[in-house]
């Protein structure tokens, strides 16, 4: 009899609440084995570089930039050898969907999260055993909240993105097996997680500030006969993030991954090639609405 594989789920968010126009969600999600190696290898940057733990947020110098970097780079590998899947979704608190008087922020990331646990199941379809865990954050009750509306959802092939969600046959979300709050001092992977969630989120976020910028700084890095002018202004707090961005813009195309930054001017891309996705979610008609506070009795 055939053991299924053990597959993790490892997340993290970044601007979901009321104080931010755009919020987003990373997971990280692979084999068992993968997944360890790679948060082994990821922590070995942490102990080489005297670093106890790099998040986006956190990003205020060149050193902290060069980690981040190097974790994004480790990820790569990961990703080009179909070890792991990186899942972002971004969404915009502005759109139809939550632009609703009383909206309650806390219930709307829960169902972006299940939105993205929905596309990290059926993009993996494979036969195997689930296990989840994200940051910690004592708002959700994640066997409450998450786990068990997954557990009793039906998978249906009725998707307004077909080029993100591709036709699956109907099925169930499997039990998962393990789903533990993690902290992510202690877990170099879920710092990947933030790093990604922060760095996508930015793009959009901060994109009128961010395409001039990196257009500028990749000019410059070309042969010219004439002078670039003035650089963009750019304030000491968002140069280190615009920096790692940046890098993480050229690594990638030098591994054709596929990174858009022309169509909508913030890092895009849909399909499935090299196990990235960056989904910036779009009402799907009148009908979707953000949930509501509750009016208390």
């Amino acid at each position: 009899m055939t053991v299924p594989s053990r597959h993790l789920i490892f997340s993290d968010e970044s601007g979901w609440d009321n104080s931010n126009r755009f919020g987003s969600l990373a997971m990280i999600s692979g084999a068992f084995q993968d997944t360890k190696d790679l948060n082994f290898e990821l922590k070995a940057i942490l102990d080489d570089r005297n670093k106890k733990e790099v998040r986006f947020k956190g990003l205020k110098n060149n050193h902290a930039v060069s980690v981040a970097e190097e974790f994004l780079n480790i990820s790569f590998q990961y990703l080009l050898t179909s070890k792991i899947k990186v899942h972002v979704l971004v969404w915009d608190k502005k759109d139809s969907r939550h632009d609703v008087i009383g909206r309650c922020d806390i219930e709307n990331l829960k169902r972006m999260y299940y939105k993205n646990m929905m596309v990290t199941k059926r993009h993996w379809n494979v036969n195997t055993t689930w296990e989840f865990y994200p940051d910690e954050f004592t708002a959700i009750n994640w066997n409450d909240d998450i786990i068990r509306y997954l557990q009793n959802t039906t998978i249906q092939k009725k998707d307004s993105h077909p080029q993100l969600f591709e036709a699956f046959a109907e099925t169930k979300f499997p039990t998962y097996t393990n789903v533990r709050e993690l902290e992510s001092n202690k877990y170099a992977i879920i710092q990947l997680a933030d790093l990604y969630a922060g760095l996508i989120r930015t793009s959009r976020s901060e994109s009128e500030r961010f395409v001039p910028w990196y257009l500028y700084k990749k000019a410059t890095e070309q042969p010219t006969l004439f002078d670039m002018g003035v650089s963009p202004s750019v304030s000491n707090s968002q140069l280190p993030k615009f920096e790692l961005m940046y890098r993480f813009k050229k690594k990638a195309d030098s591994l054709s991954l596929g990174i858009n930054l022309n169509t909508n001017k913030y890092f895009d891309k849909i399909g499935k090639k090299y196990n990235l996705f960056i989904w910036h979610y779009e009402p799907q008609g009148d009908y979707d609405k953000a949930p509501t506070k509750k009016k208390q009795q």
